[in-house]
């Protein structure tokens, strides 16, 4: 059982390893997936800030040049204001047109005045005195360019950023130069990039003002970012590097790419949206997880339906272990176990129980006719039937072909077994109908007892199957009590059984002839082999008692092989000695007739003893030829073609037909001794004697009568015409030599009064 539970568990955890190996698999591909993906966009990324540094980088330098190339020639011309100058005017125009992203130049004075230098306006258009930017651009101290917070031009009303260098030597009251870039020209730069949703791109100056940023929020632009845990963990101690972490100005979780201008104080930056770089990953994570759940509920399903029918087929196993696949009944086991369970039962109670065995009549008949199917439905039949006779405490089992058990328990005398039995018999009165038809069949029931015929279940099953034969005897649909004189025959049966194996071997078999004489000559004509068994501790035994026990083992076909050989033999060695010729008749079995090689057989003992097959005939039983007549025409057929003789034995007992006689070409018809032996004191004996006689007369045949015993008899059988005769009358079964000598004696027939053996050669 336990062997059982493992085998059981041991598919699911199979099946449980793999989906956790399909599922681990799911697992660490989306964990590397997912880093994989992380990492190339950090790479990505940082390859975008470089680009995007590389622009920024160009833009500005084109500005320094201008402001360069501006500061130089007023470096060269120390007294010209740059605003009233027409070739510095010219110079800044020239700078403008050939920068991409340079949009004018203005001067600031140190009254903090703004001046377009294109405008040549002399009043200023703005003023920054009060701002930072402007404290910072006339720092004595400061040198190099200076990159100013952003603002939106009085002009274009655009964002502006403010480049400005300072101017060297007098100029008037012109303190710097200051080229303009718009901020909008940097969105032209970066259109080539290809930024995803949610990504960015931002300059930002080396203090935390945005100074750019795409695409576009409002309110980025002038932002300091100095306060935020980003800038200072990361752009404040850092030249460069990537992180991760929330948007500024929304809850977007990004992946941010910056690097630190060396040229100007500025810091580039580039992001990616989490989710949007995950995008890709989490569809694909989404099929493989939609695939790995459909192959976990497809191989759940299945491993679930295969354990669901295995188990069906187990409980089906485990039954059919203890139960008929045919009837669904217990089996020969669990009968076993419930006799346990009723005879403890009766111990306590100190009551008792019964063994019932019970075998379909003629079963086989119907098998073999009707086919097994039809013998299969009236098998369930007769065991729902038998169900219905019987309580729930007691148990019906099918022992095996036709054969069943039925255990009573709690009874309390046989009078209670025998109302259970008559029931049963009763109950199959009625005809079954099957596909149509109407069945009849009958049961032969045998019955041990518990404790009186045995106290354990082998030996009450043998008590029980004895007394079964012996209802059959007793013709079949009855029942009979098991008594000790059956079990000594039944021990006798199996001695007998036991010592055929030896009797061929040892040579225990002998043969006994009675004559058989023409009615119309009183001349011997012919003579029957009989056979005896000369058993070395019981002395003679005639064949009604081993010929029954050699049929059911089958020794029959290897008895009857020696009969035939050994008449055959005993024929040739009357002729050799010159005693008159006379056909031998010997019987076949029937199982002889379908196992035994018959034609072999009979060829082989004509050729090794001389015999002229003219002399040998064989006794046929009308069971044996009616059983199945076409497959035993062509065997009857060969037969007559050896010129052996053939004859119907016990002629009138069975149920012979004139077609079957017509078709099957027989020689002689044997009158069974039953109809003989009272003819003369029987009228219904004698009508059908004469209706036998005049019957094979129509179709040529001859006749023979057995166990002619009077003279009476054989005077009826003389004046109707019968052709031969045998019996106790005429003389009895005597050894080959008693034969013999009988022969040589010419010794006359018993009804003249004077011979010692009652056969004769010629009538008186």
């Amino acid at each position: 059982m336990e062997a059982r539970k493992i085998r059981r568990l041991w598919m699911p955890v199979q099946v449980g390893f793999l989906l956790m190996t399909l599922w681990a698999f799911v697992g660490y591909w989306s964990w590397s997936e997912r880093a994989r993906i992380l990492d190339l966009t950090s790479v990505t990324l940082q390859q975008l800030a470089i680009s995007i540094e590389e622009q920024t980088l160009r833009l500005f330098k084109m500005t320094e040049t201008a402001l360069l190339v501006e500061t130089d020639w007023l470096n060269d011309h120390p007294n010209v204001y740059p605003n009233d100058d027409k070739r510095f005017i010219a110079l800044v125009g020239q700078q403008i047109a050939l920068s991409d992203g340079f949009l004018d130049l203005r001067t600031v004075d140190t009254d903090g005045g703004v001046h377009l230098i294109p405008s040549l306006l002399r009043e200023p258009v703005s003023n920054v005195a009060d701002h930072e930017d402007f404290r910072i651009q006339f720092d004595p101290k400061r040198r190099g360019l200076y990159i100013s917070e952003p603002f939106i031009s009085d002009v274009s009303g655009s964002w502006i950023v403010a480049v400005t260098a300072p101017v060297a030597g007098g100029r008037g009251n012109t303190a710097v130069l200051s080229g303009i870039i718009e901020l909008d020209r940097l969105t032209k730069l970066f259109e080539a990039q290809r930024i995803k949703p949610n990504g960015s791109i931002a300059v930002v100056r080396a203090d935390g003002t945005t100074l750019f940023r795409a695409p576009a929020i409002a309110g980025a632009i002038g932002k300091t970012m100095a306060p935020t845990p980003d800038f200072k963990e990361h752009f404040a101690i850092s030249d460069h590097g990537v992180f991760r972490a929330k948007g500024a100005y929304d809850d977007i979780e990004r992946i941010v790419s910056f690097r630190k201008m060396k040229a100007y104080p500025l810091i580039i930056a580039a992001t990616a949206s989490v989710d949007d770089v995950l995008a890709p990953w989490r569809q694909e994570l989404l099929v493989l997880c939609g695939i790995a759940w459909l192959v976990t509920i497809l191989t759940s399903a299945m491993t679930y339906h295969f354990l669901q029918q295995n188990r069906v087929t187990q409980k089906r196993i485990e039954f059919l272990a203890y139960h008929d696949a045919l009837t669904g009944l217990p089996n020969r086991q669990l009968a076993m176990d419930r006799f346990a369970q009723i005879i403890g039962r009766a111990d306590r109670a100190n009551g008792k129980a019964a063994m019932l065995f019970l075998d379909l009549d003629n079963f086989k008949v119907v098998n073999d006719s009707l086919g097994h199917s039809i013998g299969d439905a009236l098998l369930k039949g007769v065991a729902e039937r038998m169900g219905e006779c019987i309580r729930e405490t007691d148990t019906i089992s099918r022992h095996g072909g036709d054969e069943f058990l039925i255990l009573l328990g709690d009874v309390r005398d046989n009078d209670c077994i025998s109302l259970v039995t008559e029931k049963i018999l009763t109950r199959l009165e009625s005809s079954f109908e099957i596909d149509g038809q109407n069945h009849a069949t009958s049961i032969s029931i045998g019955i041990a007892v518990y404790p009186d015929d045995g106290g354990d279940f082998e030996t009450l099953l043998k008590k029980a199957d004895t007394a079964m034969y012996r209802a059959k005897e007793a013709g079949r649909n009855t029942y009979h009590f098991f008594n000790e004189q059956m079990n000594a025959q039944a021990l006798e049966t199996l001695h007998l059984q036991n010592g055929l194996r030896r009797a061929l071997t040892n040579g225990e078999f002998i043969l006994h002839y009675q004559p058989q004489i023409d009615l119309l000559s009183g001349r011997l004509v012919g003579a029957e082999a009989l056979i005896r068994w000369k058993h070395p501790e019981l002395g003679l035994i005639l064949p009604n008692r081993f010929i029954p026990i050699a049929e059911d083992s089958g020794l029959i076909v290897q008895i009857g092989s020696w009969v035939v050989g050994e008449a055959c033999r005993q024929a040739m060695a009357w002729q050799a000695a010159g005693l008159p010729k006379f056909v031998l008749a010997v019987n076949l079995s029937a199982l002889q007739f379908k196992r035994g090689n018959l034609e072999q057989t009979l060829a082989d003992a004509l050729e090794q003893s001389g015999l002229d097959p003219k002399f040998l005939e064989l006794e046929l039983t009308e069971s044996i030829l009616i059983q199945d007549i076409q497959s035993v025409l062509p065997i009857v057929e060969r037969l007559k073609g050896l010129g052996l003789r053939l004859s119907i034995d016990d002629f009138g007992t069975g149920y012979s037909s004139l077609s079957y006689l017509k078709r099957l070409k027989v020689d002689k018809l044997k009158i069974d001794q039953s109809f003989v032996r009272d003819l003369a004191s029987d009228p219904e004996d004698a009508a059908i004697v004469r209706t036998i006689i005049q019957m094979a007369k129509s179709l040529n045949l001859k006749t023979i009568a057995e166990g002619v015993e009077d003279k009476e008899t054989l005077s009826f059988l003389r004046s109707n015409h019968c052709d031969e005769a045998q019996g106790f009358l005429i003389g009895s079964p005597m050894e080959a030599d008693q034969l013999s000598a009988a022969l040589s004696q010419k010794k006359v027939s018993a009804h003249d009064g004077r011979a010692s053996y009652v056969f004769c050669t010629e009538m008186p």
